[in-house]
């Protein structure tokens, strides 16, 4: 479904996007023609072949790892739930980040401004002060749990004289 609309919606996108990159849209099917050709690997002859380096493997890698990426995310939204997804994107981000800062064929790499780094420091932050915290909830949780299942075993014995014979046995709860 999803497929069949985005394919219905591409001749709107197509003529809206020129507009944002000073492009006219005269010259939209010629940029059309000269990206199929470049990603089959046939450059014009006006373009140096230094332009479509790395077509088509290029485009084909970010695609199905795209996919591979979506169809992950939504497995971890099925299985693992909402909090799940969202602390994992909030690692992927920073990590990413620092990924992409390496040089990689086709990419380069990519420089990092002192903002960039002050954000990825405050997220960080962010990531092992949560952690941190829901690792104290979940032990105080335990402890609670802990002291009050004590207190309810110390009661049955004082009101039920069969339990407190049988207390060495094991008993379900």
């Amino acid at each position: 479904v999803g497929l069949v609309f985005s394919i219905l919606l591409l001749p709107l996108l197509a003529t809206a996007v020129p507009g944002l990159g000073n492009i006219p849209l005269t010259d939209l099917p010629s940029y059309i023609r000269n990206g199929w050709f470049c990603f089959t690997g046939q450059p014009d002859d006006d373009d140096d072949d230094s332009s479509c380096a790395g077509a088509p493997t290029a485009p084909l890698l970010y695609f199905g790892i795209n996919v591979t990426y979506n169809i992950c995310f939504l497995t971890l939204i099925k299985h693992g739930g909402a909090l799940l997804t969202f602390i994992t994107n909030t690692v992927t981000f920073p990590l990413s980040t620092i990924l992409f800062t390496i040089s990689w064929p086709l990419l380069g790499a990519s420089t990092l401004n002192v903002f960039v780094v002050l954000g990825l420091c405050v997220e960080l932050i962010g990531i092992v002060l949560y952690i941190n915290e829901r690792a104290t909830a979940t032990v105080v949780q335990q402890q609670q749990k802990a002291t009050n299942d004590d207190d309810v075993h110390d009661d049955d014995m004082e009101t039920n004289p069969i339990i407190s014979v049988n207390r060495n046995y094991p008993t379900e709860r």
